[in-house]
């Protein structure tokens, strides 16, 4: 019971926080690009603790497949930020690497489900 109220409390302050960051400055891009990371953190934090907890050992599947899938993107968005952060200058980063990146985030997002599909097909 404990570890529901602390998983929530954090849950709850990452929401909070990747909010207030956000409406400190919209238009600024790498206030969005922490929002982004703030939100995959709170998916992948939340389908790890709940993965654990289930006895239902399909959806306890898909959760850890969604665990998977989210930790790629707080992965990719961390990098993003740190790229970015604290100025928006390009430091060398080209628009390829950016795309390639997110290519590569995408395919190995997509990885975390092809096991499950797979096996369910027969």
């Amino acid at each position: 019971m404990l570890s529901v109220l602390f998983v929530s409390l954090n849950i709850l302050l990452m929401i909070i926080l990747g909010l207030i960051v956000y409406l400190n400055s919209p238009k600024n891009p790498i206030n969005r690009i922490f929002l982004l990371m703030t939100f995959f953190v709170v998916i992948w934090q939340a389908c790890n603790f709940l993965e654990g907890g289930l006895f239902n050992l399909s959806v306890s599947s898909v959760l850890l497949r969604m665990d998977f899938m989210a930790a790629v993107f707080v992965g990719y968005f961390w990098h993003l930020f740190s790229v970015y952060f604290p100025t928006l200058k390009n430091n060398g980063y080209s628009k390829k690497l950016k795309y390639f990146n997110l290519a590569l985030a995408l395919i190995m997002a997509g990885l975390s489900y092809l096991t499950y599909y797979l096996l369910n097909a027969n």
